[in-house]
């Protein structure tokens, strides 16, 4: 480390006390989403995403094993009391779906169309994370998530409607796919004897979008940023199952090109997509470890020092979370922001080989 990185010296004891901060009764129940703008709070009874958050930068920290059991146990509970019957995780109160976006994306899905409604894929990115967090606690959900495909035909029609010409949406889903395969394995014994030729079809299929020349995964034109995001998706879905990607080398090369992006999530992708591939080549290594050190630069520009958070956008709290209105954005850091430049940092400091104190999470 040098002058330049010095302020993540503390950064584990600055984010620990950010937490403590957002954990508004004590007691690990609920926590805020941004340090003072919230437009919502406990007694609205959301929040789901800020414990999924708070329990992954508990987790980077390696500081759940030092919670008081009360605590763990609360934490745990506030999670599960957001699964449904169904299985869904889901902050349904903040996310209603909209009766008229369903029957319209209904009529899609009949005629073929590609994906299910935005309100269906929200739910699933939810109860993905979801059972990460309670893993990273040594817990499980309170029942399996059926709401995939369990049969070769199934996932083949699957995979088909998703939108591989927007790789990041298309990516995800594949990623949340063989992720509930593994682990309604590994948690609730489903599929025992097939889970694994199940997961393993599902690769194949999308290998077959896999480009020879950047490495990505999509059809059609697509834009850069768009394909590093979308090889992001899949990369944490192989990583899951602990599998490994073809083309390494182009994938760095394409995620290199790569200028300063301008909020918490698209900044992280690449800083992801070069790691994973880092572990599999040394191929250009010395140019990753350069690109990672001016990340940190820039990361250091959305860290709010005195509050020990950081801000999901330069000088502003995300405001918006999955097309809800949650924050009135101000100049502070955000629980959001936090989870993804801590995460982007513990990955970055294991590609330059800092000892900063800070885990991988589970995801």
């Amino acid at each position: 480390m040098n002058s330049e990185t010095d302020w993540l010296k503390d950064i584990k004891e600055g984010v620990h006390s950010f937490i403590q901060e957002m954990n508004v009764k004590k007691d690990f129940s609920y926590f805020k989403y941004s340090f003072s703008g919230d437009l919502y709070d406990l007694n609205t009874k959301w929040g789901l995403g800020q414990l999924v958050f708070a329990t992954k930068i508990l987790y980077m920290i390696d500081k759940i094993k030092e919670l008081e059991p009360v605590h763990r146990i609360n934490l745990i509970n506030a999670i599960n009391s957001f699964q449904t019957k169904e299985g869904y995780y889901t902050d349904i109160k903040l996310f209603k779906p909209d009766e008229k976006n369903i029957i319209i994306n209904m009529f899609k899905v009949l005629k073929g169309g590609k994906e299910s409604s935005f309100h269906e894929k929200t739910k699933r990115a939810e109860t993905r994370q979801s059972f990460a967090a309670l893993l990273a606690l040594n817990s499980k959900p309170l029942r399996s998530f059926l709401h995939i495909p369990y049969s070769k035909k199934e996932i083949e029609d699957y995979l088909g409607r998703l939108n591989w010409s927007q790789p990041w949406g298309a990516g995800s889903h594949f990623s949340h796919l063989i992720f509930f395969l593994h682990y309604n394995r590994f948690l609730f014994g489903l599929h025992k004897d097939d889970a694994d030729d199940l997961i393993d079809y599902a690769i194949r299929w999308v290998n077959r979008l896999q480009s020879p020349t950047d490495g990505c995964w999509y059809s059609g034109d697509v834009p850069i940023s768009q394909k590093v995001n979308g090889a992001m998706k899949v990369l944490i879905g192989l990583s899951a199952v602990k599998k490994s990607a073809f083309y390494p080398e182009r994938i760095i090369d394409t995620s290199l090109k790569i200028g300063k992006n301008s909020d918490a999530c698209n900044d992280f992708n690449v800083v992801y997509v070069l790691y994973r591939c880092s572990k599999l080549t040394d191929y250009r290594i010395d140019d990753i470890k350069n690109f990672c050190l001016k990340r940190l630069s820039q990361y250091k520009q959305y860290y709010h020092e005195d509050k020990g958070g950081f801000s999901f956008y330069l000088d502003r709290a995300n405001d918006v979370y999955y097309g809800a209105k949650i924050t009135q954005g101000l100049n502070e850091p955000d629980i959001h922001g936090t989870v993804m430049f801590l995460w982007g940092i513990t990955l970055i400091s294991q590609i330059l080989k800092f000892d900063l104190g800070l885990k991988e999470p589970i995801t």
